[in-house]
């Protein structure tokens, strides 16, 4: 069922953003890509935090509030990340701003097995919930 009430106002930022010549910038200084691409008034957005480090929040761009927990689980650093027989993987969310799912793509970090997953899932009261076991998908070219 798609979202009916899609949000079309000026999208707010978090305080700690910043815009430069047409670009947008998280707390952290990296250039971030923000557009409305989840559940009518939501971006899902991956930040870099260096080499091999990535991590996904939510912003609800009628009013700037970021949920940087609620996809903690599918960051990516040295010390952690989705593990998929002792593979570490890149989590990627896809949406669509008219929908309320998500289907997270899992990208092999290493390239020893060269296998992707996706997943499906959705956010209610506040938190992730996984609607689909993990399933192996197609590996684009990257």
């Amino acid at each position: 069922m798609p979202v009916k009430d899609i949000y079309n106002g000026k999208n707010i930022l978090p305080n700690e953003y910043s815009k430069k010549e047409g670009m947008i910038f998280d707390s952290l200084g990296k250039a971030v890509d923000i557009q409305l691409n989840f559940n009518g008034r939501y971006s899902i957005v991956r930040h870099s935090c260096g080499t091999g480090c990535s991590y996904i929040t939510l912003i609800n761009l009628s009013n700037g509030s970021e949920n940087s927990s609620i996809f903690s689980d599918y960051s990516l650093s040295e010390a952690g990340g989705i593990m998929i027989n002792n593979e570490k993987y890149l989590s990627i969310p896809v949406s669509k701003a008219d929908s309320y799912g998500i289907i997270m793509k899992y990208y092999p970090v290493t390239g020893s097995d060269d296998i992707c997953y996706e997943q499906k899932m959705k956010i209610e009261n506040g938190s992730l919930k996984i609607l689909s076991d993990k399933v192996k998908a197609e590996c684009p070219d990257f």
